[in-house]
């Protein structure tokens, strides 16, 4: 019964032995990978000031989940049109945007309820869009994102990404120059909009944002457009 026994506890030594290692390195890499990952994310609202909203002639090459993309190679025009109907409603009253995450489609709402646009858009597939109401914060004509994973192949570093209204933290409203899926959750958590869909909203929110301005935030006695997310 002793020999029994001895080899039962040798037994169990080299059991332990051979799955020991392995539990050992996958965990090092888990514990990599999400400080990469954490690294490498949008977080804070800090972040969302790496540009100043002006386009960066220089910056026409970026990467979408680890591959090259290639940005807009000028600016996207504004209309006079746009620019005057963002300033005349400014004081008209209370409007607001609804996103429905689960049909894809987002629509801009007057304050007398007739709809302003109704576009397909694509919210978070690698990371989820938070739902709830929120204002926006900051809008920028041009915006720098970066985040994701090379490890998870979830990269992304994209410049001069166009129109782009911050309703929560690093989570705006923007356009999406490296795909052509709208309709269908292709993001890290934005709700993504073709260019020119992204660029009428741009300019029918509040705040408004004159002609020779680049970026505007919100005051008290103007407050950031109402957005209402939801499934």
């Amino acid at each position: 019964m002793a020999c029994y026994d001895l080899f039962v506890e040798r037994l169990k030594k080299e059991i332990l032995k051979i799955f020991y290692f392995p539990l050992v390195i996958l965990t090092f890499g888990f514990v990599f990978v999400s400080f990469f990952s954490l690294k490498n994310g949008l977080t804070s609202e800090d972040e969302v000031f790496l540009t100043d909203g002006s386009f960066d002639v220089s910056a026409q090459k970026g990467y979408f989940n680890n591959q090259l993309v290639l940005g807009p190679t000028k600016p996207y025009l504004f209309s006079a049109e746009q620019e005057n109907l963002a300033v005349l409603s400014a004081t008209s009253g209370e409007k607001w945007i609804d996103v429905n995450l689960t049909t894809q489609v987002l629509t801009a709402f007057e304050p007398d309820g007739r709809v302003f646009m109704q576009v397909p858009i694509s919210s978070g597939l690698w990371a989820p869009t938070p739902t709830g109401t929120f204002r926006i914060w900051i809008k920028l004509r041009y915006a720098l994102m970066r985040g994701g994973s090379q490890a998870l192949g979830t990269y992304y570093y994209l410049p001069n990404v166009p129109c782009t209204q911050y309703f929560y933290k690093g989570y705006g409203l923007h356009g999406a120059y490296w795909h052509n899926n709208f309709g269908h959750p292709m993001s890290h958590g934005c709700v993504n909009m073709a260019p020119a869909d992204a660029c009428k909203l741009f300019e029918w929110t509040s705040p408004p944002i004159a002609a020779n301005e680049n970026m505007v935030k919100p005051t008290s006695q103007n407050l950031g457009t109402l957005v209402v997310i939801h499934y």
